[in-house]
């Protein structure tokens, strides 16, 4: 066994020395050695870009238009407060529109109901859907599609005072659907997808869905803004 050893590393040793034999005498002689070896000559420096030492001054001049004296100094802060969800809340929206079968407690404050129609009730969402298709038909135009939804949420008890005229999102004569949305009045500019009132409509004003998010949505606090 110590023969083998004493045998590798003799191995190891010669085949080190031939290596450091072979880069010490295959210094290219031509430029198709090089191209053919191994081994390539050094890379020049890199020829990077340097800025003018002289250096440039710019005087850029400006004016503005803006009415500083019309920006607002301070700025309404609202906060939402979530409708608890219970049983008594769930049946009487089922009540209201018309959806009979029994109330299953999800639990986590969800209760839900399985049936024709199908309801789910949350403290952030209460869903409406109905599984059935709905029969063919021309779809309703804006302002008719427009009622149809004010009417069913207000049916289901589900419209809010603050609450916009409403608009069209979504219009698609190939699923036959017509979406629209809620918004409120205050505050306005809303970036979040909530509070909103979103209802999908079939031909001849049939209640597809609905996905009512909307809080109590009260005036908070006025906060000061930075001086512009």
């Amino acid at each position: 066994m110590h023969l083998r050893l004493l045998f590798a590393i003799l191995a190891l040793a010669i085949a080190v020395a031939g290596n450091g034999t072979l880069a010490q005498d295959a210094t290219p002689e031509s430029t198709d050695d090089a191209a053919s070896s191994e081994l390539t000559n050094e890379l020049p420096p890199p020829d990077l870009p340097s800025s003018n030492q002289q250096g440039y001054q710019f005087q850029i001049e400006s004016d503005s238009k803006i009415d500083l004296d019309a920006v607002p100094r301070e700025a309404s802060v609202y906060q939402l407060n979530w409708k608890e969800p219970t049983q008594a809340r769930t049946e009487r929206i089922a009540q209201n529109l018309g959806i009979e079968g029994e109330v299953n407690d999800r639990g986590n404050g969800s209760f839900d109901i399985q049936g024709d129609q199908e309801l789910y009730v949350s403290s952030g969402l209460v869903q409406f859907f109905s599984p059935e298709q709905p029969e063919e038909g021309d779809l309703p135009d804006d302002e008719t599609a427009i009622g149809f939804a004010r009417e069913w949420l207000r049916t289901a008890g589900l419209l809010p005072n603050n609450v916009d005229n409403g608009s069209v999102v979504s219009r698609s004569e190939e699923t036959q659907r017509v979406i629209v949305q809620f918004i409120p009045l205050e505050p306005d500019n809303l970036v979040a997808a909530y509070p909103s009132a979103v209802v999908t409509i079939g031909p001849g004003g049939e209640i597809i869905e609905a996905s009512v998010r909307w809080p109590v949505i009260d005036r908070y606090d006025i906060y000061q803004l930075r001086d512009p």
